[in-house]
């Protein structure tokens, strides 16, 4: 299948060999030792190999000192694979690309484009820049989700609380009352007694969902479809558009920077984004740009990127200067992104919080009142 798909587009495959997936759940793992190998690496590596290019070592002499120098562990076993497969006559690319589940496929084409271009060193430092403002990004898009899921789940550990160890405590007061307590106290009460004797099949059948939810969405084309749906949300939708957009501008303009073709570049850079249905869509348009359409326009049939950052890439295209303009893109979008997070977090916190005040403030004030007709009725 793989080698029909290439003599389709033209290409002829010398070799074809079965990839390992990445799995990035927990942390990279080099296939040399245990060592996690984290994005924060990938940049703290990338750092110090164009520091001492720039210094004028020769890379050989490069490899040996980062697999020598310092105590992380993941750095240096890195830097030891590289050095072996280089010592045995494979560019560096070559050697990069024997590990995509730590290099990702625009870093590695930078490498690729760096050393036929002999300007290796500048490209490291595009490729920095674009790793430090990507992890930017992502920090703050994180900043963002991270805040409301602890604020829901301490709101839901809290109803836990109040409904297995604090309303319990009551129920022997009430059980005289039977009936004539209000119809609010009895729906807390019933609640409780589920939560207590039901409670451990809810939290299991929660876990089953997720794990099979996950296992389903680890397909490409579920994973698609799910991604796609996430668009559709009213306030996260645009924040992960406008933060894909912003990805997807600045790989695409150190890609060119870097000399790589136009058509090379945007199927990279649509690897690089987070969300499968945008990704799906910008790889859509390779083929049109193939037969010769305009990026912006094969960009807009898709649907997927934002008007202003269209217009953006059209004026680059017109003007001969898409380069700058697509990494002009990029900067609108962080900070709009940025903007957007400010806002989300401005309007979510105190909503979640007086969520939560509300919450358990019905329950006691649901429990006061039935304390108190039960002194009524006892009078």
């Amino acid at each position: 299948m793989a080698a029909s798909e290439l003599r389709r587009r033209g290409v002829l495959p010398l070799q074809i060999a079965r990839a390992e997936r990445p799995k990035p759940k927990f942390g990279l793992t080099l296939a040399s030792g245990n060592a996690k190998f984290r994005p924060k690496h990938l940049l703290l590596f990338t750092r110090e190999l164009g520091v001492l290019l720039g210094a004028g070592y020769p890379l050989d002499r490069v490899l040996e000192r980062l697999s020598a120098m310092g105590d992380d562990r993941p750095l240096r076993t890195l830097a030891g694979d590289l050095l072996s497969d280089v010592r045995n006559g494979s560019t560096l690319a070559d050697a990069m690309a024997k590990h995509p589940q730590i290099f990702p496929a625009f870093y590695v084409g930078m490498v690729k484009a760096g050393e036929i271009g002999g300007s290796l060193v500048p490209v490291l430092r595009r490729i920095i820049d674009a790793l430090e403002k990507s992890a930017d990004l992502q920090e703050k898009m994180r900043s963002a989700i991270l805040y409301p899921i602890m604020v829901l789940g301490l709101t839901v550990i809290s109803i836990v609380i109040l409904l297995v160890w604090v309303i319990p405590q009551f129920k022997p007061m009430f059980e005289s009352s039977g009936d004539k307590l209000p119809l609010s106290a009895r729906m807390i009460m019933s609640l409780s007694d589920f939560a207590i004797h039901w409670g451990w099949a809810v939290a299991l059948g929660l876990v089953l969902v997720i794990v099979l939810a996950r296992q389903v969405i680890r397909r490409a084309h579920h994973q698609q479809r799910a991604h796609g749906l996430l668009l559709g949300l009213p306030l996260l939708g645009p924040l992960m558009r406008k933060g894909d957009t912003a990805r997807f501008a600045r790989t695409l303009a150190t890609l060119i920077a870097s000399g790589t073709t136009l058509l090379t570049a945007v199927r990279i850079a649509a690897d690089s984004i987070a969300n499968r249905a945008i990704s799906a869509g910008i790889r859509s348009a390779v083929e049109q740009i193939a037969k010769g359409e305009r990026l912006a326009e094969a960009l807009r049939n898709t649907g997927m990127l934002p008007s202003l950052a269209l217009q953006i890439i059209e004026v680059g295209e017109e003007s001969g200067r898409l380069q700058d303009m697509l990494a002009m893109t990029a900067d609108v979008y962080d900070q709009e992104v940025e903007t957007e997070i400010k806002r989300l977090l401005a309007v979510l916190v105190p909503l979640i919080t007086i969520g939560l005040g509300v919450v358990v403030a019905g329950v006691i004030g649901v429990m006061l009142s039935a304390i108190l007709s039960t002194y009524e009725l006892s009078f």
